[in-house]
């Protein structure tokens, strides 16, 4: 679900293409399945998309398919992708898509969304993957792979992080980085922080599961080696937290 307490603030992630050939989506959950789009599943992607937050009613929800797929109708088959679960409904869904800008075009993961009621099976993570695959089908000649996300999806955000994307400086048509969602960001860090401060037992404990983050974090900054290495020399929340809050504030994020 979306967290809409937060700033929105527009973020643009990308990923080499050539990152793509060693790619492996996982085998589902038992009685899970990929599918690919069939005439009807418009409506339940739009029935999706209201029960995850992006739209406050299924007419709007149906609306936007429609003026932004059902355009390209003909492409739907190989471009957008699903999960369905052993009802035979469809609980995750995105699109191995497209924007254009003239002549140049940006390919784009598009629309990712899984089902509250599903969470936590590793759905998200499995759908978007799939729908990398079909970029080395659908856009062979493609230098990268683009999503367009935001603050209000931070924990996505991390997903991406963990399978390659970087926060970017390249825009879309109509979206760029709004680079002060550095502010939104570490918020959200403080917010995890204080979450694992709760419910794990000491700052050996919490500062394991926080160092493990900026791993992938940490790629998305310019030369955060020696703030990195601070953060894990860290024993304890204090030393941790000023380490953390001087790479927020010394190193920008990278441009590419």
């Amino acid at each position: 679900m979306l967290d809409k307490s937060l700033v929105y603030k527009d973020i643009v992630m990308c990923l080499p293409f050539e990152d793509l050939e060693d790619l492996k989506f996982p085998v589902l959950p038992d009685g899970y399945s990929y599918k690919m789009f069939e005439s009807g599943d418009e409506i339940a992607w739009a029935k999706l998309e209201v029960l995850v937050g992006e739209f406050d009613c299924f007419e709007d929800a149906s609306a936007y398919f429609a003026k932004t797929f059902l355009t390209h109708e003909e492409l739907l088959a190989d471009r957008v992708c699903f999960i369905v679960n052993p009802e035979g409904e469809i609980v995750a869904t995105t699109s191995a898509w497209f924007k254009t800008n003239g002549d140049i075009r940006f390919p784009l993961i598009h629309w990712v969304s899984t089902s509250p009621k599903e969470q936590g099976k590793g759905l998200g993570k499995a759908i978007v993957l799939f729908a990398l695959s079909r970029f080395l089908v659908v856009e062979p000649d493609a230098d990268f792979i683009f999503l367009h996300t935001h603050t209000w999806a931070y924990k996505a955000v991390c997903m991406y992080q963990k399978m390659g994307f970087r926060i970017t400086k390249k825009a879309l048509p109509n979206s760029r980085t709004d680079f002060s969602c550095l502010d939104v960001l570490k918020e959200f860090h403080n917010s995890l922080l204080a979450g694992y401060q709760v419910i794990m037992s000491g700052d050996t404990n919490t500062l394991y599961k926080m160092k493990d983050l900026w791993t992938f974090l940490s790629r998305s900054f310019e030369s955060p080696d020696k703030y990195v290495k601070k953060i894990r020399k860290a024993t304890d929340v204090s030393d941790y937290k000023l380490a953390v809050n001087a790479l927020f504030r010394e190193c920008a994020l990278k441009s590419s």
